[in-house]
């Protein structure tokens, strides 16, 4: 500003700044195991796409899934509520957001919350919501074998074996793994079985039968049990010109 009359410049010179409307911001999903005890801290990465030119800041908050929506996670049994801002200056192009997840030994399915970002202030939004996944990382429950039963059971070369075993997770089973001498079978579908015969060894042996769960998240549990299998009986040779009949 010049040729002021009747007054007195004191700051004559601004600067004008022009503002990249092309800055965006974003926040990232999170999947992580749950834990057992205590509480996790969860980073969610927010990032920029280019260097911020000026100081740009936006608000974040944590949220619940609606309600009745299956796998919600709720505060503050499964993560701890947060609040607050996020401030970039000139020339980052990073942040986190930390939430902080509570662990447990209790067997649940997959749990969300999320993470949204809001008011801000030179800077545009292109995705500001992160689902934050709360990986359940116990092992199915798996008790014992149905059959064969008991333990050490004996039976004989090649004979019809039914193995059977029960599993059960929040999460689902998505498969139980028999074994037995080398051999798998795979069965995907309640009630989990596998009808096969007993091996043939040559002398009378023991062998493992394992069972091994896998739940829908991943998690896996194997038990195992015993037989014992008998080599396979000889009927006696008879010789007829070794056999001697007396008649009276």
């Amino acid at each position: 500003v010049t040729q002021a009359t009747g007054v007195t410049l004191d700051d004559p010179e601004a600067i004008g700044t022009l503002l990249d409307d092309d800055l965006t911001v974003a926040i990232a999903d999170l999947a992580l195991p749950e834990g057992n005890l205590g509480l996790l801290p969860w980073i969610f990465p927010v990032a920029l796409n280019a260097p911020a030119p000026i100081a740009v800041s936006l608000a974040y908050t944590t949220a619940e899934l609606p309600f009745g929506t299956p796998g919600r996670a709720t505060v503050p049994d499964d993560f701890t509520a947060s609040a607050g801002v996020l401030n970039f200056a000139p020339g980052e192009t990073q942040t986190v957001i930390v939430v902080n997840v509570r662990g447990e030994t209790v067997d649940e399915p997959l749990e969300r919350f999320l993470v949204r970002l809001s008011l801000p202030v030179y800077v545009l939004i292109v995705d500001g919501e992160a689902e934050g996944s709360i990986v359940d990382n116990e092992p199915p429950t798996m008790t014992s074998f149905s059959s064969p039963t008991p333990p050490g059971k004996f039976y004989d070369s090649g004979a019809p074996l039914d193995i059977r075993a029960s599993a059960s997770d929040a999460a689902g089973i998505a498969s139980v793994t028999f074994e037995l001498d080398g051999v798998q079978f795979v069965d995907v579908q309640s009630p989990y079985q596998w009808a096969t015969t007993a091996p043939v060894p040559a002398a009378l042996t023991t062998y493992t039968i394992r069972a091994t769960a896998i739940d829908g998240l991943g998690n896996s549990k194997t038990i195992q049990t015993t037989i014992r299998v008998r080599a396979p009986q000889i009927p006696p040779t008879l010789h007829p010109e070794l056999v001697t009949i007396d008649y009276d």
